[in-house]
């Protein structure tokens, strides 16, 4: 390999340097294999975030000799890498950022030199700016031990996120986190405790709050985004409204609207906002925004998913039409809840004349969808759009295949869509090389929980690449924020058999 590159290719190193970290990362991996100063660029660049995936995040249940093989693959890979950071200061020092998703379940006889690799590994991570963990019902533990070997490599961390269902033997009151006092973004999601619903003790639950109030008193300088779980958030309003910079904040199975309320009243310069899995009154939350409607008026993003949209009594819209009119600002809106076509209605006239909505989650609920109905939603839809998601339950389509494939790609800017879509009684069915034929820029395309990259020749020809492998999803591996704030709450259900649509590798655009 060339220490250089070809000297036709010679420019300044800082400029390759920006170049290739702005390169796709099959890019990057393409210039390990150039020249030497290429290769440790792309490097740094490639392994600035490193995921570890411990385990298997979708367990397989009526094959555990399978599911068995994959967690041990996924652990050894795992474990080399970990090795890799604790073993090498220098290839340590490029990772800036750190997922760590556990999953162990099948390979008991592996967690303990999972976890010697791991704590090893954090302690050489001086540089890291991002520590995002992800577990669910693992044999090993991302306990208070990991986060002190991480603190004591004194690493300048800005994010932290601790796992909405992990260990159960750590709770949030007993959290230390004294070492990281840069914190910007935080995400508590403890599963046991921050409720007060009859199984959870109020002693416990106020030494919960004692704790958050001092986590947020002490980084009033530096927080800029929270995302908590529960009441917690809802119960100390007055602890955050102490948060000059607070500028994104999300509750997730909170219970309340007036105490949502209070907490919108005690934030008012949110830029972004989000709602999921509430577990009151919907009409209650839709009356509230409405009677608010002045309130928060620099957003930016706004979100209200409930988890299970098809369930239940559809909700009016309108009190939502109210509280969006005046948001000028708005470019991210996701609304996923049980609410029919005809409600849907009411947010489209927001829609058209919106200059800066570019990301957009919907539904759309009906029993029958007509061409009518297909030509008011198009003539409706945000034409700067560049990444949309849509949750489709429809009985009878009555459209044509044209029709509605154009419905889903009249951006001419878009670059990402997902679509679940359940099955019809009648009607076409979504094909994903027709989406991208007529989407001239899209990159990345998602079908019921399948995600494939577009490929497009020279010749005119569009092709998908081969599907994601199950991890990428479950990871919401986009490299793409807005993508990801898109994806993030909305539940992907892998279905395998989508596979088969990368064997119909292209179509001819025309």
């Amino acid at each position: 390999m060339p220490i250089t590159p070809p000297h036709d290719q010679i420019f300044p190193p800082e400029i390759w340097e920006v170049i290739i970290a702005r390169a796709s990362r099959a890019g990057q991996r393409s210039c390990l294999f150039v020249c030497r100063a290429f290769h440790d660029m792309a490097l740094r660049a490639l392994f600035s975030s490193v995921y570890i995936n411990l385990g298997l995040c979708e367990q397989n249940l009526f094959d555990r000799v399978r599911t068995k093989e994959l967690e041990h693959h996924n652990v050894s890979r795992s474990c080399s890498l970990l090795q890799r950071i604790a073993d090498d200061v220098v290839f340590a020092s490029y990772v800036r950022e750190m997922r760590l998703y556990v999953y162990m379940n099948e390979t008991k006889d592996e967690v303990p030199q999972a976890r010697q690799c791991l704590l090893q590994a954090l302690r050489n991570l001086h540089n890291l700016t991002a520590f995002l963990v992800f577990e669910h019902r693992s044999v090993l533990e991302v306990d208070q031990t990991c986060i002190d070997a991480l603190a004591s490599a004194h690493p300048p961390l800005t994010e932290f996120q601790y796992p909405s269902d992990g260990t159960l033997t750590l709770c949030l009151c007993d959290l230390r986190l004294d070492a990281f006092d840069r914190l910007q973004s935080t995400t508590f999601q403890l599963e046991n405790g921050y409720r007060t619903d009859g199984w959870v003790d109020q002693n416990y639950y106020d030494m919960e709050k004692k704790f958050f109030r001092s986590f947020v008193r002490t980084r009033r300088d530096t927080l800029r985004r929270l995302d908590i779980g529960g009441n917690l958030a809802l119960d100390c309003a007055d602890a955050l409204r102490e948060l000059p910079h607070l500028a994104e904040l999300e509750v997730d199975c909170s219970e309340g609207v007036e105490k949502i309320e209070t907490l919108m009243q005690s934030c008012p310069n949110l830029q972004s906002f989000g709602i999921a899995c509430y577990e009151g009154s919907d009409e209650e939350i839709m009356a509230m925004l409405a009677h608010n409607r002045s309130t928060l008026p620099h957003l930016t993003s706004f979100r209200y998913i409930q988890p299970m949209p098809r369930y239940g009594d559809a909700i009016a819209l309108d009190g939502l039409a109210a509280f969006l009119k005046d948001k000028k600002s708005l470019r991210r809106l996701d609304i996923t809840a049980r609410y029919e076509w005809n409600d849907l209605k009411s947010l489209l006239p927001y829609f058209l004349p919106s200059k800066t909505l570019d990301i957009l989650g919907i539904c759309l609920h009906a029993d029958t969808f007509r061409e009518e109905d297909a030509q008011h939603l198009e003539s409706h839809l945000p034409v700067g759009l560049r990444a949309l998601r849509v949750d489709i339950d429809i009985m009878a389509l009555e459209v044509t295949p044209g029709l509605w494939h154009d419905l889903w790609t009249r951006g001419s800017d878009l670059r990402f869509i997902y679509i679940h879509e359940g099955p019809h009684e009648t009607g076409p069915s979504i094909d994903v090389l027709q989406l991208a034929a007529r989407a001239p820029r899209l990159q990345v395309i998602g079908l019921n929980g399948c995600f494939w990259e577009v490929e497009r020749g020279s010749n005119g020809s569009v092709g998908l690449s081969a599907p994601w492998p199950m991890f990428k999803v479950t990871a919401r591996d986009f490299d793409c924020e807005d993508w990801q704030w898109l994806t993030a709450k909305f539940p992907v259900h892998i279905d395998h058999s989508l596979g088969r649509v990368s064997e119909r590798r292209s179509s001819r655009s025309d």
